[in-house]
């Protein structure tokens, strides 16, 4: 079950179809209520919102790698990668430092758009049992993984039940 951290669709406007519709209710009086309900698409993709978009280039994964960064050491990342799934510390992690597209083609998953994938990365999985969220009834699951800007500490990815990773390197 894969969520983006910042992709979410909260950030998009949705956009409705118009349904007009003329005369009075009972239909009486109007040729024209005598016809069909017209219904106008007004867009078949969603318009998306320009504040959000402009948030999302600001986060730290959108801008490229600083040379001179000092990146978060392989225990922080664990750390981050056992918080974020609320595993006890002694949880076992197998942990990987990688630039995003590295990350891409190591699991096939695509990210976002505004992802600077010259980054570095850890890219970190977690074993235990997890419970699945979201709206339907929750599975469990024995595997979470999480990708964490190596400059930043912050996460752009995650998933309950994905294993990325099976040892460190």
């Amino acid at each position: 079950m894969l969520r983006r951290v910042a992709l979410g669709v909260a950030g998009l406007v949705a956009v409705g179809i118009v349904v007009a519709s003329a005369g009075n209710a009972s239909g009486a009086g109007s040729a024209a209520s005598t016809g069909p309900i017209q219904s106008t698409p007004k867009s078949t993709a969603p318009t998306p919102n320009p504040e959000f978009l402009a948030e999302l280039s600001s986060q730290a994964w959108a801008s490229p790698p600083d040379p001179q960064a000092v990146i978060i050491t392989r225990e922080a990342a664990e750390n981050i990668a056992r918080l974020a799934i609320l595993a006890p510390n002694t949880a076992p992690v197998s942990s990987q430092l990688m630039t995003g597209t590295e990350f891409e083609n190591l699991t096939g998953v695509q990210r976002g758009l505004n992802v600077n994938e010259d980054r570095q990365v850890w890219v970190v999985t977690v074993l235990g049992t997890f419970h699945t969220d979201g709206v339907g009834p929750t599975s469990e699951k024995s595997a979470y993984s999480i990708v964490i800007d190596a400059e930043s500490g912050l996460s752009s990815d995650d998933c309950i039940g994905c294993a990325w990773l099976s040892s460190s390197k």
